[in-house]
Formats: C-alpha cells, sequence, structure tokens
C-alpha cells in the first residue's frame, strides 16, 4: 500500500516523497517498511512512545474525520457496517469544504489548483432511485429501483447506490434523489396514530349500554376496534360511542347483536378511529395572596405589593438580621472604582447577595440604583463594594415593611420621569441614567443603567436619559393590548403621554395617539 501511495503521488504531482512521519505505532515500524524507506532514501520520523502531541496534525485531522464519519452514520440512521463507506464520504467532503489550516480556499483546491464542484453533493443516506434501465430483463420491468447513496465513486463521475433488494451496490450517474427520506431511519417511516394510545390508559374494561350516546367530540376507540368486523350494519353501531381517554375505555360491543337488530346486509362496517385530547387539570386557589415570591395584599384603597419575607431571608443569609439600620441607600458622595481597596475574601458571596437584591427591585424602587452600583462589580469585588453593599443592607433592615402601592384609578395616562448624573462612574466616565414610568398615577416600571457612551457635558447625559425613557414610553404606548384582553374604553389612553427631565423644558409632549396599553408597563 506505501508503495502504491508513493507511485501515485509521483506519477499525478511528479513530486518526491523525502520523509513521513507517524505515531509509534508498529504499521511502519518493521523490516519490510524501513527497507522500502532505505531503497528509496525516505527519511522516517516517529513520535516518542505515548506522544501523540508530537504528531499533531494528523491526530487532529484523524479525529476531525473521525467525528464526520460518525455523524454521517447517526444522521442516517445507518449501521456500523457502512462505516467504510461513511469515512469514504466524509474524506470526499473535508478535501472540498473551506479551511483554515491551509492558504488555499479549499484542500482540493491546494492539491490541484482548481476549484470544486459543489452542485451534485447530495445527502449520505438518503433513499435514491438510480435508472435500471440499461439492465432491464425486459421492457416490462421496472426502471429504477429503491436504494440507499452511499457516496461518490472513486473511479467512476457517478454515485454510489446500495439496493435494499439484491443488497449490492449500484453505480451510476441518473439518480434521482429523496433527501427528506432515509430508508434505515424509523422516522421517515409513516407511523400509526395508534401507537400513541398508550398515552391513555385502557386497564379499566366497561361496557356501557347500547343506548348509551356521550356528548362532545367523537371519543376515542381502543386499538382493538380495528380488528375486522363480521357481518355488521351501520345504523346501529356507527352510533356507538365509548367515553373520553379520562374515564375507562369500552371495546367494541359484539357483532351478534348488531347483526340481529339491523337488515340484512352483507358489507364490512369501516371503522373510524378518533382521539379526544385530555382536559387539563385546573384549580381554584383563590383570591391572590402571593405570587413568584412577591405578597399581595389588599387595600380600600386598591393592592399593597411587598417582599418583606424575602427581605428578612437575604438579612439573614448576610448574617445581618439584629443590624443597626440606615436612614439612606447608598453614600451619594462616594463613587466605586473597581480598582480601589483589598479584593474580599469571599467573592462568591458578595455575588450571592447582589444578585438577590436584583429580584427585590421587582417591588422596591428606592433601592434601583443603590442595586445597580453594587453589581457593576460583581466580577471583582473589593471593600468598598462590600461597604456599599452592607450599606444597603443596613438600610433594607430599617424599611422592610416598605411596599407598592397600586390604587384604584380611571386614568390611563402615561408619565415617565427620567433624570441622569454626569460621568459618575470614575472608571469609564460614563454617566447614569434613570426613569420612572407612571400609568394612571400608579408607578409601573423604572430602571437604573449605566449609559452605553461617554456623554460630553450634562446636558447631554440627560438627553440621553430622555431619550431612553421616550422609547420605553412609546413602546408602552404603542404595544398591542396586554393589559386588557378588549379593547374597551377604559382602556384607552385619556391624554397623550408626558415625559419629565431635570434639565431643558420641564415637559416634553408627544404625538403618540396609540389606544392600547404596552407590556412594558407591567411591574413583573
Amino acid at each position: 500500500m506505501i508503495s502504491h501511495f508513493f507511485a501515485w503521488v509521483s506519477t499525478q504531482f511528479s513530486l518526491t516523497i523525502k520523509a513521513v512521519q507517524c505515531d509509534n505505532g508498529r504499521e511502519f515500524d518493521n523490516n519490510a517498511s524501513r527497507s522500502f524507506f532505505l531503497s528509496r532514501g525516505v527519511q522516517l520520523r516517529m513520535s516518542c512512545p505515548y506522544t501523540s502531541t508530537q504528531n499533531g496534525k494528523a491526530e487532529r485531522m484523524i479525529g476531525t474525520t473521525n467525528d464526520v464519519m460518525c455523524t454521517l452514520l447517526f444522521q442516517a440512521s445507518l449501521p456500523a457496517r457502512f462505516w467504510a463507506e461513511s469515512l469514504h464520504t466524509a474524506t470526499y467532503l473535508l478535501n472540498r469544504l473551506p479551511s483554515t489550516a491551509s492558504p488555499a480556499p479549499t484542500p482540493h483546491h491546494a492539491l490541484f489548483g482548481t476549484s470544486p464542484r459543489y452542485d451534485h453533493l447530495c445527502v449520505f443516506g438518503c433513499s435514491c432511485y438510480p435508472n435500471t434501465s440499461a439492465t432491464a430483463p425486459h421492457k416490462l420491468a421496472p426502471r429504477s429501483t429503491w436504494c440507499v447513496f452511499l457516496g461518490y465513486s472513486p473511479d467512476h463521475k457517478g454515485y454510489r447506490c446500495f439496493d435494499l433488494i439484491s443488497c449490492r451496490v449500484l453505480i451510476s450517474w441518473h439518480v434521482v434523489f429523496d433527501e427528506s427520506d432515509f430508508p434505515f431511519s424509523t422516522t421517515s417511516t409513516p407511523t400509526s396514530d395508534l401507537e400513541f394510545a398508550s398515552l391513555f390508559p385502557t386497564d379499566s374494561v366497561v361496557h356501557p349500554p347500547l343506548s348509551e350516546r356521550s356528548a362532545g367530540p367523537p371519543p376515542v376507540c381502543s386499538p382493538d376496534a380495528l380488528a375486522p368486523l363480521p357481518v355488521v350494519t351501520a345504523a346501529p353501531c356507527a352510533d356507538l360511542e365509548f367515553p373520553a381517554a379520562s374515564t375507562p375505555l369500552a371495546p367494541p360491543p359484539p357483532a351478534a347483536p348488531c347483526a340481529a337488530l339491523a337488515p340484512p346486509a352483507r358489507y364490512a362496517q369501516p371503522v373510524r378511529v378518533y382521539q379526544r385530547r385530555p382536559e387539563f387539570a385546573m384549580k381554584d386557589l383563590g383570591v391572590l395572596h402571593h405570587f413568584l415570591g412577591v405578597t399581595v395584599e389588599l387595600h380600600p384603597s386598591g393592592l399593597l405589593l411587598h417582599q418583606r419575607q424575602y427581605t428578612l431571608d437575604i438579612l439573614e443569609r448576610a448574617g445581618m438580621t439584629d443590624c443597626n439600620p440606615y436612614s439612606t441607600p447608598v453614600d451619594t458622595q462616594a463613587k466605586l472604582s473597581e480598582d480601589v481597596g483589598a479584593p474580599v475574601a469571599d467573592p462568591t458571596a458578595y455575588r450571592s447577595l447582589a444578585g438577590a437584591l436584583q429580584y427585590l427591585t421587582f417591588t422596591r424602587l428606592d433601592i434601583t440604583y443603590a442595586v445597580q452600583q453594587v453589581c457593576l462589580h460583581m466580577h471583582d469585588p473589593r471593600e468598598p463594594h462590600l461597604t456599599a453593599l452592607k450599606r444597603l443592607l443596613r438600610y433594607l433592615r430599617g424599611t422592610v415593611g416598605y411596599s407598592l402601592l397600586l390604587h384604584r384609578s380611571s386614568s390611563a395616562k402615561l408619565v415617565v420621569y427620567t433624570d441622569a448624573n454626569w460621568a459618575g462612574c470614575p472608571d469609564t466616565r460614563r454617566s447614569t441614567s434613570g426613569d420612572a414610568v407612571f400609568l394612571g398615577g400608579n408607578l409601573v416600571s423604572w430602571s437604573s443603567k449605566r449609559q452605553p457612551v461617554v456623554s460630553r457635558s450634562g446636558a447631554e447625559a440627560k438627553y440621553r436619559a430622555v431619550a431612553s425613557g421616550s422609547s420605553w414610553l412609546s413602546f408602552t404606548a404603542r404595544s398591542p393590548r396586554a393589559l386588557s384582553s378588549t379593547a374597551t374604553t377604559s382602556a384607552r389612553f385619556t391624554s397623550p403621554p408626558t415625559r419629565f427631565s431635570t434639565s431643558g423644558p420641564s415637559t416634553w409632549r408627544s404625538t403618540c395617539t396609540s389606544s392600547a396599553i404596552g407590556s412594558r408597563s407591567a411591574i413583573f
């Protein structure tokens, strides 16, 4: 085999092989191979024992080829005996696919100097139908046969097709492919709906009276109904229906009573099998009081939303249940930097507490900015960041009972308030924007986020905050009905949305005239 490869390289490319590199296997380390290499003056280079990394390029290529070969076999559900055909097809495809390991576009182009063709490629393992008219025994014989595509012939300009009947390989250029069907795959063959009957229990058998009729859509019939029926008629038997899948099923009644009651007729009644989907189980939980960790309390003015128990759990996790409370959540004069201070001893605990506080902002607008600041440094928390986190926890200790009130209101007016600081981040010099959206006087959405770009002035930073709040307001105003299932009058805006900011004109009024409340208005 080695001598044949040397001769092929010399004849096809007029090149001389000077060295052969391989692993420490015994395929080339034998007397016959060494004598052949010595006679041609070829150097044999071998890697050290159990050091495959010295032959890394070949090992990686072998691994890639093996992965492609297994992929071709698995996607077509072909048995392992077709591994040779799959390996040849994998090599054929890899030589024609773009590769970054070579300066040439493809390995085929690097070897032959021409670009390969792709219009003849087909899905490996799919159904194919080669033209067999030339070998047909007579004129009335089939002109094609059902085969499996097994790749490309190395010696012919044609395809290799495996005949499923004769179990032999046919080579043909005139082939029709069905790339959506795989003969060895069970999913490509038609399946009966009765296979899904196992989802419905049929252990209990009940014989209903002949006069019983069930309401609703046609029920599920047991698989026994597919048995051929004797002499029956359509009049009484066609009206027989059985309980639904959620109740015990009844087999078809005996054919004798049907035949006795019906007029004489001798034909087989067709059996139609129906399947009724089971109903979903529903449970009335009563008045809403808890939802995803948020406590809902009825108030004479509306609804109170709070996370008191969740706040106490966070304080207990941090060991600060009995700490002294703070009156403010953040020190407005201090600016947290990512390089100031020593790293904390337990960064995992810092990340756990900071991440838990993010869920608490669902009902606590007052800690949104503080949580945003401590979460900015979760990747490398330091002592000043931990101090700010503990200050926030001490503030929560004194404000455990704070809640969000959603009062009754007939107004559907949208109002957004925005603000921003200038160059609040000492590391990136970027500003932080904040906004709060009110719907009919109720706070429904809020955020605090660092701006994506650096602002050159405080006015520019505040205008960016206005733009961010306006986008939220526009989304809310133009979204389809999210809080109302029908387009009632109460779900329409009573006036155009209003924007308030701390810079420039005190009020911007939009020309939005949408009549539906947006999904971004919800506090969850």
